[in-house]
């Protein structure tokens, strides 16, 4: 389990057979353990009743929000047959927390959540009461729709499998570098722009990247952006993997080829950067096995040291550039 807390605000993951399942724990003040409402979003989840999560903690209960396995960053694949078995993991995560008070766990739910919610208080007796509002009593059973047409039907409106996710952004990265390797300069020139000043743009923006990888304090996209933006193409395929770092190396490069086989070293080097960001997305989470919440966390800072001082570099490159070029 892992958490962060801020005023009362807590993010939190849980593990629901083997996948790591993200949430938000909303708490009461005081260090005595409160009443909790377990609240559940429907499908996709773009309304996660965060009203009602402030409301509650204000009045001295604590709540907590959490994504089904599949939707909005949490592992696994989306199934409709496995939502309450993750509603079951965030009640055994509730029971767990020492701020929870384990004999007053409710659970709210509304749409798809309700109907989670009513399918797992029937068989879970640490539930002491149930709400629910807008949901189905069987799930598809109105539409005369199969257990796998349901599923279908919801899955179309989550966000990719982490498999797409992976060769998508390595494809984005890579289709970016090769563009500019083939048109970066006929692009710059046209621009009027410099590539000392693409290094400068580039170190300012991995010293803002770097800055938050050495705090911690990353903004979570909301989920209005995450409907609209498949965050594979931005800002993970560009502008952090095929970033104005890589953009200007990668230019550079190209006007030092002399020779054929300088081409084909290039493109080797580039389609075996972009296949060691696909194998380290596509394996995300047997590498997060391995390496722990712990471990995740020192490289994460160890990298967030690394790029500020490749972003100082690049700064400082750009500046002495335009300085020569003043002479």
């Amino acid at each position: 389990m892992w958490a962060i807390e801020d005023e009362g605000v807590t993010g939190v993951t849980f593990d629901s057979d083997g996948h790591r399942l993200l949430g938000v724990l909303y708490l009461a003040r005081g260090e005595e353990p409160k009443p909790t409402v377990l609240l559940l979003h429907g499908c996709p989840g773009l309304e996660k009743n965060l009203d009602l999560a402030v409301r509650l903690r204000d009045r001295g209960w604590n709540s907590l929000l959490f994504h089904y396995r599949g939707c909005w960053g949490s592992a696994g694949r989306y199934d409709l047959r496995t939502v309450p078995r993750d509603v079951t993991a965030a009640v055994d995560y509730l029971v767990g927390c020492p701020r929870v008070d384990s004999g007053r766990i409710a659970v709210l739910g509304h749409s798809m959540g309700g109907w989670a919610a009513l399918v797992t208080a029937a068989t879970e007796p640490r539930l002491r009461a149930v709400a629910v509002y807008g949901a189905p009593a069987r799930l598809g059973a109105g539409l005369r729709l199969s257990p796998d047409r349901v599923e279908a039907e919801f899955t179309r409106f989550l966000a990719t499998t982490p498999e797409e996710f992976a060769w998508q952004a390595a494809v984005v990265a890579f289709s970016v570098i090769v563009a500019f390797a083939l048109f970066g300069r006929v692009i710059l020139n046209y621009t009027q722009v410099q590539i000392a000043a693409l290094e400068g743009a580039g170190g300012l923006l991995l010293l803002l990247v770097s800055l938050q990888l050495l705090t911690g304090k990353t903004e979570e996209p909301t989920s209005s952006v995450r409907a609209k933006t498949n965050v594979a193409f931005v800002p993970l395929g560009t502008p952090l993997l095929a970033g104005p770092g890589a953009i200007v190396a990668t230019m550079l490069y190209v006007q030092r080829i002399h020779h054929p086989l300088n081409v084909v070293a290039l493109a080797l080097a580039i389609a075996g950067v972009a296949l060691a960001a696909w194998l380290s997305m596509r394996f995300a989470e047997v590498i997060h096995r391995v390496l722990t919440d712990n471990g995740v966390e020192l490289l994460t800072r160890i990298a967030g040291l690394l790029l500020s001082a490749i972003a100082v570099q690049l700064v400082a490159e750009s500046a002495l550039a335009f300085a020569a070029q003043a002479k």
